[in-house]
């Protein structure tokens, strides 16, 4: 997904969810900011980002954060920040019928090199050291979203994991979708210019490589 708008994919969904009230966190890597070290920073700042979203996951994270030692708080404790803001997420289901949450991690690929996010992943995956099944499950109305290019070690992390699914802008099924949307958004614009035939709307689509960004 070198190249390819991966950033414009997640900001239309997140600006969709968002309006529909069902964006819970976004959060972006940049490689020109890897020295800020924001792979150490992801779960705290997507659990503030949850409790802004949901008086409820508010309300049990200020719980936790009171009777424990608040990992949720300190950087350097990546591991267990996952485990708290999963034992929070778990416990506000289980209390209530929530409504869909997304939670869109965008250009993790930028998050440094295989090392920094080496921690993420595992935990992401359930393959970390001691992981159980309690700790690395979701409740079902959390849905994570990550864009990445096709980086080795993401790939193998996640490619073979029975919940997740993966989309390659790749993938020919893929690519023939967007260019069939391409073509429509292309004529709803231009097809009433004389200028413009169908080859010229089926060139400019192909030339847009997969490109497909409203602004």
């Amino acid at each position: 997904m070198a190249g390819k708008g991966k950033s414009a994919i997640a900001h239309t969904i997140a600006t969709w969810s968002h309006a529909h009230g069902e964006l819970g966190s976004r959060y972006c890597f940049d490689r020109t900011r890897q020295a800020d070290r924001r792979h150490e920073k992801i779960w705290s700042t997507i659990a503030r980002d949850l409790a802004d979203h949901d008086p409820f996951i508010r309300r049990e994270l200020a719980r936790i954060v009171l009777h424990d030692t608040s990992e949720l708080r300190h950087t350097e404790a990546v591991s267990r920040q996952w485990e708290r803001l999963l034992t929070v997420l778990n416990n506000v289901a289980s209390m209530d019928k929530p409504g869909p949450v997304l939670i869109i991690i965008d250009a993790l690929d930028e998050s440094g090199e295989c090392e920094t996010r080496e921690l993420i992943l595992d935990l992401l995956s359930g393959k970390r050291d001691g992981a159980s099944l309690r700790t690395t499950k979701l409740p079902p109305n959390i849905r994570i979203l990550i864009t990445s290019r096709p980086l080795s070690d993401i790939h193998d992390a996640l490619h073979d994991l029975p919940r997740v699914q993966h989309v390659s802008w790749d993938d020919d099924a893929f690519l023939e979708s967007t260019q069939r949307d391409i073509k429509t958004y292309i004529n709803g614009k231009l097809g009433h210019q004389d200028a413009f035939g169908d080859s010229d709307v089926t060139e400019l689509a192909r030339k847009s490589g997969g490109h497909f960004d409203i602004s």
